[in-house]
């Protein structure tokens, strides 16, 4: 016996053998059609609409969920706004608990990719978004970062990245996901339309590159870039994206935060992908350790914890899951030889990963070869690993002890 079930974006999914639920829908005419088993364990796409032309009208906020912890409340920040330097330096947080709305998050995030199917154009599989919600939240994933490096968001339009964020939104909402949303990397129009459109679907954060033509040359010209996108979703934590390697911009994140408190109410952080870890730890323990500083480099990962990072948004949390969670685990207990071990093993991987290409197509073919999760292709100009490559790759991994084929 199958029945049909409705995956209409932005409202709840609900899949029951025997019963049809009929979903009060938003106003939104992109919707996903499956038939589901009797035994709810399989799902078939009959039916579809992704023609993404209307006016959204959607939750302004939704709470955050999970480990991941936010408290809003406006005196408490507009006390903290008001202290001058010294105030600030001098004041004991444990006095009362102003210190909760200045947000701290701690866990891991994985950087999801954005599905392509193999077709000329590149289009969108957002079919396969809900299976790749389940994979995550079933091997302990409690945050996703959407429309970053590895979600290809740079080549994508502004509509399919919209697009994009409210599929997950939907999911990320059923599943009790963080949901950070990447908005930079485009024109600064785009990128506060993008803030503005991640703030009105109830994105529990967001993301964002510096400008990356007229680049920054001092912090202050940072914090004026990040001041635009700040107002564009005043209601949403906002995180700075760190990394010099692909943005070609590189302040010194400890000097920047220091510099940066009290200008924008909204920074909350931000995700640190470089490997220079004295740099990193001054980012930690900048204005009292006031921000969430997230690791995204991957091979770096117990030493960085060791230091006292808390929170990751790593790539190998999309096909190596595990690794990510046992070496925080081992730095939690205590157990730093067996953290380096798992540290080494992960490297080890990723060595052979990264030869077959740049880091994006190689780690996204490497996502297609160890889930169950086929993202696709990359999208031009990202070169795409040919099947000689893929195969090979394959041939290397699967020759390590550590994984299974």
């Amino acid at each position: 016996m199958m029945i049909d079930v409705d995956l209409v974006l932005l409202d709840c999914l609900v899949i029951e053998p025997f019963r049809y639920r009929s979903l009060k829908t938003n106003g939104c005419p992109v919707f996903l059609r499956f038939k589901a088993s009797e035994d709810g364990e399989a799902l078939q796409l009959v039916a579809k609409n992704l023609n993404h032309n209307h006016e959204l009208k959607l939750p302004t906020k939704k709470k955050v969920t999970s480990e991941f912890e936010l408290s809003e409340s406006e005196t408490k920040r507009s006390k903290w706004e008001n202290m001058n330097d010294t105030e600030r330096d001098t004041y004991d947080q444990d006095d009362d608990d102003l210190k909760e709305e200045i947000v701290k998050y701690e866990g891991l995030i994985a950087p999801v990719y954005t599905p392509f199917n193999n077709d000329p154009t590149r289009s969108l599989n957002l079919e396969i978004l809900p299976s790749y919600a389940q994979y995550l939240i079933d091997n302990g994933i409690t945050g996703i970062l959407i429309n970053g490096t590895a979600g290809e968001g740079t080549v994508m339009t502004v509509e399919e990245r919209k697009l994009v964020a409210e599929v997950w939104a939907q999911l990320c909402s059923q599943g009790q996901l963080h949901l950070m949303v990447h908005v930079g990397g485009v024109p600064l129009p785009d990128v506060l339309e993008l803030a503005q459109h991640a703030e009105h679907i109830g994105a529990n954060s967001i993301l964002c590159l510096p400008e990356l033509f007229h680049k920054p040359a001092t912090c202050d010209d940072l914090i004026r870039y990040l001041q635009l996108v700040s107002q564009a979703a005043p209601n949403t934590p906002l995180f700075y994206y760190h990394i010099p390697s692909y943005s070609g911009v590189n302040l010194h994140m400890g000097e920047f935060l220091n510099k940066v408190q009290g200008s924008i109410p909204t920074l909350s952080g931000i995700k640190f992908t470089s490997t220079v870890l004295d740099e990193g730890y001054a980012a930690l323990k900048a204005c009292n350790e006031r921000f969430t500083v997230f690791l995204g480099s991957d091979t770096v990962m117990a030493g960085a914890y060791a230091l006292g990072f808390e929170s990751a948004i790593a790539t190998t949390l999309n096909m190596l899951p595990q690794f990510g969670q046992q070496i925080v685990q081992c730095i939690k207990d205590g157990n730093i030889k067996e953290a380096q071990e798992k540290q080494n093993d992960l490297n080890s991987a990723l060595e052979i990963i990264a030869k077959h290409g740049a880091w994006v197509p190689s780690t996204k073919m490497a996502m297609n070869l160890l889930s169950p999760i086929d993202v696709g292709p990359t999208r031009e100009p990202i070169k795409t690993l040919t099947a000689e490559e893929a195969k090979q790759m394959e041939n290397e991994l699967t020759s390590l002890s550590f994984i299974t084929s």
